[in-house]
């Protein structure tokens, strides 16, 4: 499982009715893509460290990823801005450099302004399970889809052959996963 799974490989066992352990490092293959998928829609779940370094010149930057939980630090041109030297809004991702009250750009410099930040929903996977539900169900959902797509039905006996068209195969994503999800977070491609 990787640090940033928003399920375990046992929740996905248990969502696919698996007990034998055959699979098991595939399956975690899984998990991660659905995890990655996940927070495609819905910026970062589990809280990370996040490095970002911007050019100066400007009075605000955009943070790449989102929410964000707190400023760790903001080093301009290599000097550590206080507290009160910058704020943020955690929703939207924007620092701004402040003097006083007032907004004032960074030093101007090629990628001369480095913020150290914590991002995420949920401190670890145990808070997503507690508080952010829909979005583990919505993981669970599509890595079965993932690992049922890729493992053809049993044919019956009144099936055509190759010719058939099965839908589970036009699409990655589950609409009833989408539709936990909500509306994708807008940010920086």
């Amino acid at each position: 499982m990787g640090a940033l799974d928003i399920i375990s490989t046992t929740d996905a066992k248990a969502q696919l009715n698996m007990s034998d352990s055959t699979s098991d490092t595939e399956l975690a293959g899984y998990v991660s893509a659905a995890s990655r998928v996940v927070e495609k829609y819905v910026g970062a779940v589990i809280h990370r460290t996040v490095t970002d370094t911007f050019d100066g010149g400007r009075s605000q930057l955009l943070l790449s990823t989102l929410p964000v939980v707190s400023i760790t630090s903001v080093t301009d041109t290599g000097t550590a801005l206080a507290a009160d030297g910058y704020t943020v809004d955690l929703r939207a991702g924007v620092l701004t450099r402040l003097v006083g009250t007032s907004p004032t750009p960074f030093e101007a410099g090629y990628q001369s302004v480095q913020v150290v930040y914590t991002a995420g929903q949920a401190a670890d996977i145990a808070a997503v399970a507690a508080d952010l539900a829909d979005y583990r169900l919505a993981a669970l959902i599509i890595v079965q889809h993932l690992w049922e797509t890729q493992r053809p039905a049993a044919r019956g006996p009144f099936d055509q052959g190759a010719d058939d068209y099965d839908p589970r195969y036009s699409y990655s994503i589950p609409r009833r996963a989408l539709e936990l999800l909500g509306e994708p977070v807008g940010g920086i491609a």
